[in-house]
Protein backbone atom coordinates (compact mmCIF):
# COMPACT_ATOMS: atom_id res chain seq x y z
CA UNK A 1 0.00 0.00 0.00
CA UNK A 2 1.01 3.43 -0.92
CA UNK A 3 0.59 6.76 1.09
CA UNK A 4 -0.01 9.78 -0.91
CA UNK A 5 -0.10 13.42 -0.13
CA UNK A 6 -2.22 15.42 -2.65
CA UNK A 7 -1.99 19.30 -2.56
CA UNK A 8 -3.82 21.52 -4.62
CA UNK A 9 -0.37 23.10 -5.52
CA UNK A 10 -1.62 25.81 -8.06
CA UNK A 11 -5.40 27.37 -9.75
CA UNK A 12 -4.86 30.08 -12.08
CA UNK A 13 -7.92 31.95 -10.06
CA UNK A 14 -5.35 33.05 -7.63
CA UNK A 15 -1.44 34.76 -8.56
CA UNK A 16 0.89 32.26 -6.59
CA UNK A 17 1.67 34.44 -3.44
CA UNK A 18 -2.08 34.32 -2.43
CA UNK A 19 -3.31 30.91 -2.76
CA UNK A 20 -4.77 28.76 -0.96
CA UNK A 21 -3.45 25.16 -0.43
CA UNK A 22 -6.18 22.29 -0.18
CA UNK A 23 -4.45 19.50 2.05
CA UNK A 24 -5.56 16.44 2.08
CA UNK A 25 -3.84 12.53 3.15
CA UNK A 26 -5.38 9.41 1.10
CA UNK A 27 -4.43 6.08 0.34
CA UNK A 28 -3.38 4.90 -3.07
CA UNK A 29 -3.98 1.32 -3.67
CA UNK A 30 -1.34 -1.13 -4.75
CA UNK A 31 -0.76 -4.66 -4.49
CA UNK A 32 1.33 -6.04 -1.92
CA UNK A 33 4.01 -8.27 -3.64
CA UNK A 34 4.09 -11.58 -3.42
CA UNK A 35 7.05 -14.05 -2.02
CA UNK A 36 8.20 -16.77 -4.26
CA UNK A 37 8.19 -20.14 -2.76
CA UNK A 38 11.46 -21.41 -4.12
CA UNK A 39 15.04 -20.51 -5.58
CA UNK A 40 13.30 -20.49 -9.10
CA UNK A 41 14.02 -23.72 -10.58
CA UNK A 42 11.34 -26.80 -11.29
CA UNK A 43 13.88 -29.04 -9.07
CA UNK A 44 13.58 -26.95 -6.12
CA UNK A 45 9.36 -26.17 -7.12
CA UNK A 46 8.81 -29.82 -6.89
CA UNK A 47 10.89 -30.79 -3.57
CA UNK A 48 9.25 -27.41 -1.68
CA UNK A 49 12.41 -26.20 -1.18
CA UNK A 50 11.90 -22.98 -0.54
CA UNK A 51 14.87 -20.41 -1.99
CA UNK A 52 16.93 -23.21 -3.16
CA UNK A 53 18.61 -23.95 -6.46
CA UNK A 54 18.75 -27.66 -7.75
CA UNK A 55 21.15 -28.66 -10.21
CA UNK A 56 21.47 -32.57 -11.83
CA UNK A 57 23.59 -34.42 -13.33
CA UNK A 58 25.35 -37.79 -13.33
CA UNK A 59 24.49 -40.59 -16.22
CA UNK A 60 20.82 -39.64 -16.14
CA UNK A 61 18.86 -36.48 -14.70
CA UNK A 62 16.89 -36.70 -12.00
CA UNK A 63 13.49 -35.41 -13.08
CA UNK A 64 9.73 -34.10 -11.70
CA UNK A 65 6.86 -36.33 -10.93
CA UNK A 66 3.47 -36.85 -9.31
CA UNK A 67 3.08 -40.65 -9.29
CA UNK A 68 5.35 -40.87 -6.00
CA UNK A 69 5.19 -38.08 -3.05
CA UNK A 70 5.41 -37.39 0.72
CA UNK A 71 4.19 -34.10 0.71
CA UNK A 72 2.42 -31.36 -1.83
CA UNK A 73 1.91 -33.05 -5.35
CA UNK A 74 5.49 -33.76 -6.90
CA UNK A 75 8.39 -34.75 -5.89
CA UNK A 76 12.43 -35.60 -7.85
CA UNK A 77 12.68 -39.35 -8.89
CA UNK A 78 16.49 -40.55 -9.87
CA UNK A 79 17.15 -41.18 -13.54
CA UNK A 80 17.00 -44.22 -15.55
CA UNK A 81 20.46 -45.46 -15.60
CA UNK A 82 22.54 -48.88 -16.11
CA UNK A 83 24.92 -51.00 -14.39
CA UNK A 84 27.69 -49.29 -12.61
CA UNK A 85 26.43 -45.83 -13.61
CA UNK A 86 24.72 -42.38 -11.28
CA UNK A 87 22.26 -40.17 -11.35
CA UNK A 88 22.50 -37.42 -8.52
CA UNK A 89 21.12 -34.25 -7.54
CA UNK A 90 22.35 -31.34 -5.41
CA UNK A 91 21.98 -28.12 -4.11
CA UNK A 92 24.31 -25.21 -2.39
CA UNK A 93 24.17 -23.81 0.70
CA UNK A 94 25.89 -21.22 2.60
CA UNK A 95 27.69 -21.73 6.21
CA UNK A 96 26.11 -23.53 9.09
CA UNK A 97 22.72 -24.96 9.21
CA UNK A 98 20.12 -28.06 9.36
CA UNK A 99 18.88 -29.95 6.35
CA UNK A 100 16.03 -31.84 6.72
CA UNK A 101 14.55 -34.44 3.44
CA UNK A 102 12.60 -36.94 3.29
CA UNK A 103 13.58 -39.89 0.84
CA UNK A 104 12.56 -43.16 -0.62
CA UNK A 105 14.06 -46.34 -2.59
CA UNK A 106 12.79 -49.51 -4.31
CA UNK A 107 16.65 -51.03 -5.36
CA UNK A 108 18.28 -54.49 -5.20
CA UNK A 109 19.09 -56.06 -2.46
CA UNK A 110 22.13 -58.57 -1.78
CA UNK A 111 21.68 -61.30 1.92
CA UNK A 112 19.87 -57.77 3.05
CA UNK A 113 22.49 -55.61 2.05
CA UNK A 114 21.54 -52.72 -0.44
CA UNK A 115 23.36 -53.05 -3.65
CA UNK A 116 21.54 -50.50 -5.37
CA UNK A 117 21.07 -47.64 -3.34
CA UNK A 118 20.68 -43.56 -2.80
CA UNK A 119 23.34 -41.55 -0.98
CA UNK A 120 23.28 -38.34 0.75
CA UNK A 121 26.46 -36.61 0.89
CA UNK A 122 27.92 -33.21 2.38
CA UNK A 123 30.78 -31.68 0.65
CA UNK A 124 31.62 -35.41 -0.85
CA UNK A 125 31.21 -37.07 2.31
CA UNK A 126 28.51 -39.74 2.38
CA UNK A 127 26.38 -39.36 5.52
CA UNK A 128 23.85 -41.94 5.15
CA UNK A 129 22.55 -44.22 2.58
CA UNK A 130 18.78 -46.20 1.44
CA UNK A 131 18.22 -48.84 -0.52
CA UNK A 132 15.74 -51.98 -1.17
CA UNK A 133 12.29 -51.57 -0.63
CA UNK A 134 11.72 -48.55 1.64
CA UNK A 135 9.35 -46.27 3.11
CA UNK A 136 9.56 -42.64 3.08
CA UNK A 137 11.66 -41.38 6.04
CA UNK A 138 12.47 -38.47 7.26
CA UNK A 139 16.49 -37.55 6.88
CA UNK A 140 17.86 -34.57 9.35
CA UNK A 141 21.56 -33.11 9.26
CA UNK A 142 23.04 -30.47 11.07
CA UNK A 143 25.82 -28.73 8.65
CA UNK A 144 29.08 -27.05 9.82
CA UNK A 145 31.39 -24.47 9.09
CA UNK A 146 31.30 -21.28 7.57
CA UNK A 147 31.01 -20.55 3.25
CA UNK A 148 29.40 -22.80 0.63
CA UNK A 149 28.46 -26.12 1.31
CA UNK A 150 27.31 -28.90 -1.59
CA UNK A 151 24.39 -31.31 -0.63
CA UNK A 152 23.65 -34.33 -2.64
CA UNK A 153 21.95 -37.00 -3.24
CA UNK A 154 23.38 -39.66 -5.28
CA UNK A 155 21.54 -42.99 -6.96
CA UNK A 156 24.13 -45.33 -7.48
CA UNK A 157 24.06 -49.30 -9.14
CA UNK A 158 26.85 -51.73 -9.03
CA UNK A 159 27.49 -53.88 -12.08
CA UNK A 160 25.07 -56.22 -12.26
CA UNK A 161 21.09 -57.32 -11.84
CA UNK A 162 18.46 -54.62 -11.24
CA UNK A 163 15.28 -55.53 -8.84
CA UNK A 164 12.21 -52.68 -7.99
CA UNK A 165 11.61 -49.69 -9.52
CA UNK A 166 15.53 -48.86 -9.84
CA UNK A 167 15.22 -45.80 -8.39
CA UNK A 168 15.07 -43.61 -5.95
CA UNK A 169 12.98 -40.31 -4.85
CA UNK A 170 13.56 -37.31 -2.53
CA UNK A 171 10.55 -35.04 -1.59
CA UNK A 172 10.32 -32.08 1.22
CA UNK A 173 13.53 -30.80 1.49
CA UNK A 174 14.17 -28.12 3.72
CA UNK A 175 17.28 -25.42 4.66
CA UNK A 176 17.08 -23.98 7.99
CA UNK A 177 20.31 -21.45 8.20
CA UNK A 178 21.81 -21.09 11.57
CA UNK A 179 22.86 -17.18 10.34
CA UNK A 180 19.67 -15.85 8.50
CA UNK A 181 22.12 -13.08 7.59
CA UNK A 182 25.81 -14.45 7.03
CA UNK A 183 28.43 -13.67 5.28
CA UNK A 184 29.23 -14.52 1.66
CA UNK A 185 32.93 -15.90 -0.10
CA UNK A 186 34.05 -14.03 -3.20
CA UNK A 187 32.36 -17.32 -5.60
CA UNK A 188 28.58 -16.41 -4.07
CA UNK A 189 25.81 -16.18 -6.79
CA UNK A 190 23.05 -14.06 -7.10
CA UNK A 191 21.42 -17.74 -6.49
CA UNK A 192 23.07 -17.31 -3.34
CA UNK A 193 21.44 -14.12 -2.28
CA UNK A 194 18.31 -15.02 -3.34
CA UNK A 195 18.14 -18.42 -1.23
CA UNK A 196 19.08 -16.34 1.52
CA UNK A 197 16.79 -13.41 1.44
CA UNK A 198 13.69 -15.78 0.68
CA UNK A 199 13.84 -16.61 4.56
CA UNK A 200 13.36 -13.20 6.09
CA UNK A 201 9.92 -12.26 6.59
CA UNK A 202 9.83 -9.03 4.46
CA UNK A 203 8.53 -9.67 0.90
CA UNK A 204 10.05 -6.50 -0.40
CA UNK A 205 13.49 -7.38 0.29
CA UNK A 206 13.08 -10.02 -2.59
CA UNK A 207 12.62 -7.20 -4.80
CA UNK A 208 14.76 -4.75 -3.60
CA UNK A 209 18.25 -6.91 -2.53
CA UNK A 210 19.11 -8.59 -5.90
CA UNK A 211 22.68 -9.54 -6.47
CA UNK A 212 25.89 -9.79 -3.71
CA UNK A 213 26.61 -5.73 -3.69
CA UNK A 214 23.10 -5.37 -3.04
CA UNK A 215 23.29 -8.06 -0.41
CA UNK A 216 26.45 -6.77 1.00
CA UNK A 217 25.24 -3.11 1.38
CA UNK A 218 22.15 -4.63 3.24
CA UNK A 219 24.22 -6.52 5.60
CA UNK A 220 26.50 -3.92 6.34
CA UNK A 221 23.62 -1.51 7.40
CA UNK A 222 21.80 -4.07 9.50
CA UNK A 223 25.96 -4.32 10.93
CA UNK A 224 26.23 -0.92 11.24
CA UNK A 225 22.85 -0.52 13.44
CA UNK A 226 24.29 -3.14 15.49
CA UNK A 227 20.92 -5.19 14.94
CA UNK A 228 20.59 -8.75 15.75
CA UNK A 229 20.66 -11.16 12.67
CA UNK A 230 17.72 -13.23 14.32
CA UNK A 231 15.53 -10.22 14.57
CA UNK A 232 16.29 -8.71 11.28
CA UNK A 233 14.98 -12.36 9.66
CA UNK A 234 11.34 -11.84 11.03
CA UNK A 235 11.19 -8.07 11.20
CA UNK A 236 8.46 -6.91 8.78
CA UNK A 237 9.82 -3.90 7.83
CA UNK A 238 13.04 -4.46 7.58
CA UNK A 239 13.22 -2.96 3.88
CA UNK A 240 11.66 0.19 4.54
CA UNK A 241 14.14 0.67 7.80
CA UNK A 242 16.81 -0.07 5.32
CA UNK A 243 15.72 2.21 2.07
CA UNK A 244 15.24 5.41 4.90
CA UNK A 245 18.24 4.63 6.74
CA UNK A 246 16.17 4.46 10.04
CA UNK A 247 18.24 4.35 13.16
CA UNK A 248 16.60 1.13 13.75
CA UNK A 249 13.75 -1.29 12.91
CA UNK A 250 10.80 0.16 12.04
CA UNK A 251 7.91 -0.91 14.67
CA UNK A 252 5.13 -0.57 12.24
CA UNK A 253 4.47 0.16 8.55
CA UNK A 254 3.54 3.53 7.84
CA UNK A 255 -0.31 4.96 7.44
CA UNK A 256 -1.54 8.03 6.27
CA UNK A 257 -1.52 9.58 9.81
CA UNK A 258 2.12 8.70 10.00
CA UNK A 259 3.11 10.99 7.12
CA UNK A 260 2.49 15.01 7.53
CA UNK A 261 3.28 18.31 5.30
CA UNK A 262 6.14 20.42 6.97
CA UNK A 263 5.97 22.99 4.56
CA UNK A 264 4.99 23.30 0.83
CA UNK A 265 7.30 26.57 -0.54
CA UNK A 266 6.62 28.18 -4.06
CA UNK A 267 8.57 29.71 -6.37
CA UNK A 268 7.06 32.85 -8.28
CA UNK A 269 7.34 33.04 -11.70
CA UNK A 270 7.01 36.70 -11.56
CA UNK A 271 10.61 36.75 -13.71
CA UNK A 272 9.11 34.96 -16.20
CA UNK A 273 5.98 37.53 -16.62
CA UNK A 274 3.32 35.65 -14.96
CA UNK A 275 2.23 34.86 -11.85
CA UNK A 276 2.21 30.93 -12.22
CA UNK A 277 4.74 29.54 -10.13
CA UNK A 278 7.59 27.54 -11.61
CA UNK A 279 8.34 24.92 -8.90
CA UNK A 280 7.19 24.02 -5.27
CA UNK A 281 9.45 22.61 -2.62
CA UNK A 282 7.21 20.46 -0.07
CA UNK A 283 8.87 19.28 2.61
CA UNK A 284 7.47 16.13 4.58
CA UNK A 285 7.96 14.64 8.00
CA UNK A 286 6.99 10.77 8.93
CA UNK A 287 6.16 10.47 12.73
CA UNK A 288 9.01 8.22 14.47
CA UNK A 289 11.44 8.30 11.82
CA UNK A 290 14.43 9.64 11.29
CA UNK A 291 15.37 9.66 8.10
CA UNK A 292 19.09 8.71 7.97
CA UNK A 293 22.26 10.57 5.59
CA UNK A 294 22.11 7.16 3.43
CA UNK A 295 18.34 6.61 2.90
CA UNK A 296 17.49 5.89 -0.73
CA UNK A 297 14.50 7.93 -1.25
CA UNK A 298 13.67 7.09 -4.94
CA UNK A 299 13.68 3.62 -4.01
CA UNK A 300 10.81 4.82 -1.45
CA UNK A 301 8.98 7.89 -2.38
CA UNK A 302 6.72 8.54 -5.60
CA UNK A 303 6.39 12.08 -7.06
CA UNK A 304 3.45 12.20 -9.03
CA UNK A 305 1.69 15.36 -10.61
CA UNK A 306 -1.38 16.33 -12.43
CA UNK A 307 -3.35 19.22 -14.28
CA UNK A 308 -6.58 18.30 -13.10
CA UNK A 309 -7.71 16.64 -9.81
CA UNK A 310 -8.35 13.13 -10.86
CA UNK A 311 -6.65 10.19 -9.31
CA UNK A 312 -6.10 8.44 -12.93
CA UNK A 313 -4.57 11.65 -14.61
CA UNK A 314 -1.15 11.62 -11.59
CA UNK A 315 2.07 10.25 -13.34
CA UNK A 316 5.81 11.41 -13.43
CA UNK A 317 4.87 12.79 -16.75
CA UNK A 318 5.39 16.68 -17.07
CA UNK A 319 7.11 17.68 -13.82
CA UNK A 320 10.74 16.68 -12.76
CA UNK A 321 11.62 16.71 -9.38
CA UNK A 322 14.56 15.72 -6.90
CA UNK A 323 14.40 14.36 -3.48
CA UNK A 324 16.55 15.53 -0.55
CA UNK A 325 17.01 14.62 2.72
CA UNK A 326 17.30 17.88 4.96
CA UNK A 327 19.69 18.26 8.19
CA UNK A 328 16.86 16.96 10.58
CA UNK A 329 15.54 13.82 8.94
CA UNK A 330 12.80 14.95 7.01
CA UNK A 331 12.10 14.17 3.32
CA UNK A 332 12.36 17.46 0.23
CA UNK A 333 10.67 17.04 -2.65
CA UNK A 334 11.76 20.40 -5.25
CA UNK A 335 9.25 19.76 -8.28
CA UNK A 336 9.28 21.74 -11.30
CA UNK A 337 6.20 21.40 -13.73
CA UNK A 338 6.91 21.58 -17.58
CA UNK A 339 5.74 24.76 -18.77
CA UNK A 340 3.16 26.59 -17.50
CA UNK A 341 -0.11 24.58 -16.87
CA UNK A 342 -3.22 26.50 -15.60
CA UNK A 343 -3.86 24.01 -13.04
CA UNK A 344 -1.34 21.72 -11.25
CA UNK A 345 -1.86 19.62 -8.24
CA UNK A 346 1.44 17.48 -6.51
CA UNK A 347 1.03 13.54 -5.22
CA UNK A 348 3.55 12.51 -2.94
CA UNK A 349 3.07 8.64 -1.92
CA UNK A 350 5.78 6.01 -0.13
CA UNK A 351 6.03 3.12 -2.80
Amino acid sequence: MAIGILLTAWTASRPAKAMSLGVRMALWGAAPAQRQTSGGSPLADAVEAQGLTFETGGDAAWFVQSEVVHGGGTALRSGAIGDDEESWVETTVMDAGTVSFWWKASSEVYKKTPIDFVSFSIDGGEMARLGGETAWTNMTFVVSGSGRHVLRWTYSKDMMDTSGEDCAWLDCVTWTSDDPLPALDVAATDGDVAAIIAGLSDVRLSEKVIGTTAYGAFRAWVDGKGLSHTVVRTAPNAWLSYALDAPGLMSKEITSDDVHIVSLDVEDGGALGTTRPTSFTLEVAIDGVNIGEGARLAEVLSVEGATELDESAFSTDGLSFTLQRTADGKAKAIVTPVGSPPSFFLRMSVK
